[in-house]
């Protein structure tokens, strides 16, 4: 218990602390903290997963004195940041409505919180009837990370030939997060493996709920909140241990911090973090990669239509500073460890060519995608969310619009980035298809929810108008 501590709660316990130095101290101290920590899940995870990572290449598998050293940084960061830190004033985040909302939220508190202990409860007995998760976990994931662990200071026997089927390209955050925390337990126990998949996937329902709390409005985080646990694919991915929960947490992280930047008047270190989630998301799997590119893209598209090309190369420069060591970890890894990419090796240009010009491919999966995301992502909520929208309509709340744009020309990057993906695959289309688009659509899932909820209006802004018609629209 005491080596669970020492390795998961403690580390999390300082980022957390550095955290709410180093960003401004402006939210609510309840939203601000959720926050905080949900963020500091993903920053430990993934970066301890970069630095064992590079203690394995260069000096061996860690030992004791790897677990002292990386315990006493965490400790020597807090000072840091609270030297680095200063006061700021709230400049766009949300204040809590007055007395006549109290029972409507306490009703919203109320179901919000048996609905999401129904769900923690779900998947708490998810995992214990599959305690190694699903087949991607226990013949991928959970696999790697076994070899890894068992395997010592001989640990690249992970990547041999003999372990084709485990993609040996993917990049290792999961199994290097699980590994990490075996190494302070000396042994290899499931539990590990459950609790990785727990931190992620309740980390990212508290990212989502906290984070429009403070840009929006309590009562849009909740309901937010509502709509991804009522979500049948995420509990489920959740509890399977795969990397797509994990990945679809770090593409929230980063979309989330651009949109808090613009509340803050130290906007570098939101860029600079929202850098170091981008780049985590690349460390976790291929389309993280993806997502990367799709980000500095759209930033590009953004910034120099509103700002100039100056403006975007000053963000891109904090940017880069949270994202360039992380993927320097990533390309030691890539060109480092023999491994080759199933949907890559043996293409030439003629084959890629002729799949792109083959139109039934277009339609196959055109189809495949409007007929999964409504009949199995998301069929119950592409009939409330267009109703909410329909009552509430488009918010007139103070919302920036580079944040908006961005979170959903991201969302629609990506999904045209899978697209072309399933376009140039080798492996057989239709099945290619089922077995990987609903781990791609839950991989943005969360986006999907968070970008329709910072358009949409709150309802605190209807309750605002029922009660003084004349007014003009409020803040809140």
């Amino acid at each position: 218990m005491l080596s669970l501590i020492v390795s998961i709660v403690f580390p999390i316990l300082c980022v957390c602390i550095i955290l709410s130095f180093f960003l401004s101290r402006q939210f609510p101290r309840k939203y601000g903290t959720i926050l905080n920590t949900s963020l500091s899940v993903g920053l430990v995870l993934g970066i301890s997963s970069c630095t064992f990572f590079l203690w394995l290449y260069f000096l061996g598998f860690p030992s004791t004195n790897y677990h002292v050293i990386e315990n006493i940084l965490a400790v020597i960061l807090i000072p840091i940041a609270f030297y680095t830190s200063k006061y700021q004033k709230a400049t766009g985040c949300n204040q809590e409505t007055g007395s006549d909302y109290k029972i409507y939220l306490r009703i919203l508190n109320i179901a919000a919180l048996m609905i999401i202990v129904c769900f923690v409860v779900a998947f708490l007995l998810k995992s214990a009837i599959n305690p190694h998760g699903w087949e991607d976990a226990w013949g991928m994931w959970n696999l790697k990370a076994r070899f890894l662990f068992r395997g010592g200071d001989n640990w690249r026997v992970a990547f041999s030939n003999a372990l084709f089927w485990t993609s040996r390209d993917y990049p290792l955050l999961v199994p290097i997060s699980i590994v990490r925390i075996w190494s302070y337990l000396k042994n290899d126990s499931a539990i590990v493996q459950t609790i990785v998949a727990g931190l992620f996937t309740f980390s990212t329902v508290a990212l989502l709920i906290s984070s429009l709390s403070v840009i929006r409005s309590r009562s849009t985080g909740l309901l937010a909140g509502l709509v991804l646990v009522g979500s049948r694919y995420f509990i489920k991915t959740g509890a399977y241990q795969i990397a797509d929960v994990p990945l679809a947490f770090y593409i929230l992280s980063t979309i989330v911090l651009f949109s808090l930047k613009e509340t803050s008047d130290s906007q570098s270190r939101y860029l600079i973090l929202a850098g170091a989630m981008a780049g985590l998301a690349s460390w976790t799997k291929n389309e993280g990669v993806l997502f990367l590119f799709v980000v500095i893209i759209v930033r590009m598209i953004v910034i120099s239509s509103d700002r100039g090309i100056k403006a975007y190369s000053k963000e891109l420069a904090m940017f880069a500073i949270g994202v360039l060591p992380i993927l320097a970890v990533l390309f030691l890894f890539k060109l480092k460890i023999p491994s080759t990419n199933e949907l890559l090796t043996g293409q030439s240009m003629n084959t890629v060519l002729a799949r792109l010009m083959d139109f039934t491919r277009y339609l196959i999966i055109g189809k495949s995608f409007i007929v999964f995301f409504y009949d199995k992502l998301a069929k119950e909520w592409l009939i409330i969310l267009p109703i909410y929208f329909f009552l509430f309509g488009k918010t007139k709340q103070h919302v920036n619009e580079e944040s908006i744009r961005t979170a959903v020309l991201i969302v629609f990057f990506m999904i045209g980035g899978y697209f072309f993906i399933y376009l140039i695959t080798p492996l057989n289309l239709q099945w290619h298809i089922d077995t990987s688009i609903w781990r791609l659509f839950l991989q943005l899932w969360p986006t999907i929810i968070f970008s329709f909820f910072l358009v949409a209006a709150t309802p605190e802004e209807l309750f605002s108008k029922k009660r003084n018609p004349a007014a003009p629209a409020q803040r809140y």
